[in-house]
């Protein structure tokens, strides 16, 4: 190694400043980490002053070479900048690139020689570090690839006895390398010394039995022949190497795993097994298939000396497919075959000669875009030595199936390698607004090519608001207008897609087009086919039609989506496809069905669902946590879908979300019933349906209640009940009279509590609706106890579980059952009292409701206190604060916090006042004023007085969740 700055010698003296200054070469111009630096220098691991060291040798390296800006520390670490060609292996590298293209023998000459004159021997011959055997060897490799291609030139130019003494001295080296001893075969036959040409056959046939057991190659064996025959026209035969690998794309960001999988399967399936190898790259339109190939291609060229094939197929372009046999053409006349009168051969005859041309060689063919494998099938090698690299959209199964070839998904870059992609394209400006750079990765689905489409907008605005063109994209139905460039179709996200859409078969592309009248992010092959309005067993096979063709994402759940970017295109293609009547009653083949299988589901998850008799235990607990685990699943659909402004089916969207509402009240999902009901109240006043608003309003009120806001609830209740009394609906004034009277409660007025809950009831007796006479009944019990009216409360508490019992009742069974409990707790009736909380704990896991669940480990934990049982108190005490938590509903939480402390006020005073005071700041956000002073009152009382546990109902407590 040695420098020199205007004719004088810098080279570094010291070993350590010439070691790091060869680590900085090697990589070029990316940069080589800390870490990496002073381990290479002072060996693994390094002592703490490492860094420190490394900062100084640094700064001695940069005076030496003059220039303090020739080594920078940036996110990568140390990085040496160099100009263009600044350095021998720069200039090497660029010479042999431009030798690759050389159109004549002569160029060929004149670049090999310009290369080559670059080299001042063994590269970094006095630093004998392991960490440099990668750059040695590769610039070794390249270095004996040009001396092959001038060699070549050289002979066909007639050069053969200037070059023979060169060409000897290669061949001493290299004595397993077969294309140089032909060489040195041919220079030998045509300087008239065919004895010697005899000579190095035999000699190297005898090293390559003896070092790796086989016999020479054919090309060698041609030569060989040739000579024995005196033919004049066998040794100057000009060997073709192609190169036709097209530039790259640029950096690729977040590939490592997958560039490093391509290696894996090379290494273990190479072409010196003897056997054609090869992988296909699949994935979806844009997500950087061939940008992968190409660069991985690139890094490995060297270990393909026999050249490297190309071709874009145009499977999914604007263009017409490529026929095989023009692709085939076009490589025969590559590898050197153009002799051969390719016009007059069939396809078959030009994929023999192909293969016959290929046998032996160590090349490497791409085949990018493909559409199908017959598109393939006849470009594939024979025999081993060659690896074909194919990308696709479609899966390509037949590949593997037939011919062995493995396969890699390539799936959506992660958020961080989005961001980094991004910021490469458009520059800095990204890093002003990280929100907005990372809402924008989201709006382009983390698709490389979107986001290189998006980059190219950023940059093309410099000092614009990045937030206002996140908004612009972002718009409904708008995105792809922003993800096209004008320059052409492989600048427009939409005709990319187009092209994917326009190779399926005409059934896949219209059920393709009826994903876009999906409200949700994904869904199951049952929703979809009904949807569609076709037989589930056509739609799962149009399903695995989309997958294979990277249209539709298949999940590990088995449900089906699409990126954002996807959706947004086959939503226009819904609508372009769809009279709006088609689109109806696509909508209304969705509503059915979710209506129908809701109902079931609801009616086994729900709180208000019968039992079902002679169903086994297990087996009716495994449809129940599968019925939950369907609603929660198509929950983001049903809301989107109850949320939309289609007037065509309004008021049948109603009737889902007073469906739906029951699921989300009952699985605490709070906020998005909150925003259902209030979208529903909103429709039903558009559609002038008093109905409607009124349960609407109910449900609101109901909301309100749960979380604290006893203001709003009355506001909602009353508002329902004045509608009611315009419509002559008593069904629907009871209910309002049913809400207000807990609401009251709640606010402290038990009493009118009672009194509205008594109207109530006599309203439903009077419909004969035995299901909400078992509800009021319930709620009268609870407010009865309140009051201290046990006698009376035992006699609602028993007619609503009779109700309850004789018509599987479920919620009200858990009400009724509570109630009791506390009565017999009040009689000092343990063991009865044991029983029951124990059949409501069952009854909560029956049903799955989490907040029945949590009341009951409360009110086991509360009985097990009272009978000094203090481990199984505190079991069931977690148990019930653990999911109470998971609720969000304030009232149960309050109640276990309230619950816990009180259970550990006597053994541990400061883990009692932890729990009331997190309860009190929860009453205080939540604007409960009563509650709050409740909470503090008992808690100033904690160290003066004994442990008191009080069952929710209780006067000292607030209200559970009533049953509706």
């Amino acid at each position: 190694m040695r420098v020199s700055l205007d004719a004088a010698d810098i080279t570094p003296q010291g070993g350590l400043q010439r070691l790091l200054l060869a680590l900085l070469l090697a990589r070029g111009h990316r940069g080589v980490s800390v870490d990496v630096l002073t381990q290479a220098l002072w060996g693994d691991p390094p002592d703490a002053h490492a860094p420190a060291r490394l900062q100084l040798l640094v700064h001695r390296l940069r005076t030496r070479l003059g220039a303090a800006d020739r080594i920078s520390l940036g996110p990568q670490g140390y990085e040496l900048h160099l100009e263009e060609n600044e350095s021998d292996a720069e200039r090497f590298r660029t010479s042999a690139d431009v030798l690759l293209h050389a159109s004549d023998p002569a160029a060929a000459v004149a670049h090999a020689r310009d290369a080559l004159a670059c080299w001042r021997g063994r590269p970094f011959a006095e630093l004998d570090h392991p960490i440099l055997d990668e750059e040695r060897h590769q610039l070794t490799e390249q270095r004996l690839g040009v001396q092959e291609q001038l060699f070549d030139a050289e002979l066909a130019l007639g050069q053969h006895l200037a070059i023979l003494p060169e060409l000897e001295e290669l061949a001493r080296a290299h004595l397993l390398n077969e294309h140089v001893q032909g060489m040195l075969l041919t220079a030998l036959y045509r300087c008239g010394r065919q004895a010697e040409a005899l000579q190095v056959y035999r000699r190297t046939r005898e090293v390559l039995v003896q070092e790796l057991g086989l016999e020479p190659g054919p090309e060698l064996r041609r030569l060989h022949q040739g000579v024995l025959g005196g033919d004049p026209a066998a040794a100057p035969r000009i060997r073709v190497v192609p190169a036709q690998l097209p530039r790259g794309s640029g950096e690729l960001f977040g590939r490592e795993t997958d560039l490093g999988t391509l290696d894996a399967l090379f290494e273990a399936r190479s072409p010196r097994a003897g056997k054609p190898t090869g992988c296909t790259v699949t994935g979806t339109a844009g997500v950087g298939k061939t940008a992968l190939a190409i660069a991985w291609a690139r890094g490995r060229r060297l270990d393909f000396p026999d050249g490297q094939l190309y071709a874009d197929l145009c499977g999914y372009s604007a263009d017409a497919p490529l026929e095989p046999g023009s692709v085939l053409a076009s490589f025969i006349r590559a590898i050197g075959g153009g002799t051969t009168d390719l016009a007059a051969m069939d396809v078959g005859e030009r994929a023999a000669l192909f293969r016959s041309l290929v046998d032996g060689q160590w090349m490497l063919i791409v085949l990018d875009n493909a559409r199908s494998a017959a598109q393939v099938r006849e470009l594939l090698p024979g025999t081993g030595g060659c690896f074909v690299l194919v990308t696709s959209r479609d899966s390509l199964p037949e590949l593997a199936v037939h011919y062995g070839t493995d396969s890699l998904h390539l799936e959506r870059l992660g958020h961080s390698a989005s961001l980094e992609l991004l910021v490469g394209v458009a520059g800095e400006q990204v890093h002003g607004d990280a929100g907005a750079a990372s809402a924008l990765v989201e709006a382009c689905a983390r698709l490389p090519i979107a986001l290189r489409l998006a980059g190219e907008q950023v940059r093309s605005r410099p000092g614009s608001n990045l937030g206002v063109l996140v908004r612009e994209i972002r718009q409904e139905r708008s995105r792809l207008d922003h993800l096209e460039l004008g320059t052409g179709p492989q600048t427009d996200m939409r005709a990319v897609f187009s092209w994917s859409y326009g190779t399926l078969p005409p059934d896949a592309a219209r059920f393709f087009a009826h994903l876009g009248l999906l409200p949700g992010p994904d869904a199951d092959a049952e929703t979809i086919s009904a949807l569609a309005g076709i037989d589930l067993r056509v739609a799962r096979r149009l399903l695995k039609t989309l997958v294979g063709a990277n249209l539709v994402e298949r999940t590990a759940q088995g449900r089906f989506r699409l990126h954002g970017l996807l959706r947004e295109y086959t939503l226009e293609l819904a609508l372009r496809s769809f009279a709006v009547a088609e689109r109806e009653t696509a909508i209304s083949r969705l509503i059915d069905y979710y209506g129908s299988v809701t109902s079931l589901a609801i009616d086994m998850a729900g709180p208000a669902g019968g039992n079902l008799p002679g169903t086994p235990a297990a087996a009716r607990q495994t449809e129940l946590d599968s019925s939950v685990a369907w609603l929660e699943a198509e929950r983001p659909s049903f809301e989107a879908l109850a949320g939309s402004a289609d007037t065509g089916n309004g008021h049948r969207l109603v009737e889902l979300s007073q469906s739906l509402e029951l699921f989300l009240w009952t699985q605490s999902h709070g906020v998005e019933a909150q925003r259902l009901q209030e979208e529903n109240r909103d429709r039903a006043r558009r559609a002038r349906d008093p109905a409607a608003e009124v349960h609407a309003e109910q449900l609101l009120g109901s909301l309100c209640r749960d979380r604290g806001d006893l203001e709003g609830a009355e506001a909602h209740h009353r508002r329902a009940l004045e509608l009611s009394g315009q419509t002559h609906d008593r069904l629907g004034a009871s209910l309002a009279l049913h809400d207000l009277g807990i609401a009251a409660d709640a606010s402290g007025r038990t009493g009118e509590g009672l009194a509205l809950l008594s109207r109530a009831l006599e309203l439903v007796r009077a419909e004969h609706d035995e299901a909400r006479t078992a509800i009021a009944l319930g709620n009268i019990g609870e407010l009865q106890g309140r009051l201290g009216r046990d006698t009376q409360a035992g006699t609602s508490y028993g007619e609503a579980l009779e109700i309850s019992l004789v018509h599987g009742f479920r919620r009200t069974l858990q009400l009724a059952l509570r109630g009791l409990t506390r009565l017999a707790i009040g009689r000092g009736a343990y063991d009865e009292a044991l029983s029951l909380a124990q059949q409501s704990l069952d009854q909560g896991r029956l049903e799955a409701s989490q907040v029945a669940e949590a009341r009951a480990h409360g009110t086991l934990g509360r009985i097990y206190a009272l009978t000094g049982n203090a481990r199984q108190a505190r079991r069931h005490h977690d148990a019930a604060l653990a999911q109470a938590r998971c609720t969000g509903n304030l009232d149960l939480l309050l109640e276990q916090l309230r619950g816990r402390a009180e259970l550990v006020a006597s053994t541990d005073p400061h883990t009692s006042r932890t729990h009331y005071l997190e309860a009190i700041d929860l009453a205080r956000s939540h604007h409960c004023p009563a509650r709050e002073a409740e909470l503090r009152r008992a808690l100033a009382g904690l160290r003066t007085a004994p442990a008191v546990h009080v069952l929710p109902g209780a006067p000292a407590r607030s209200p559970a969740k009533p049953a509706r």
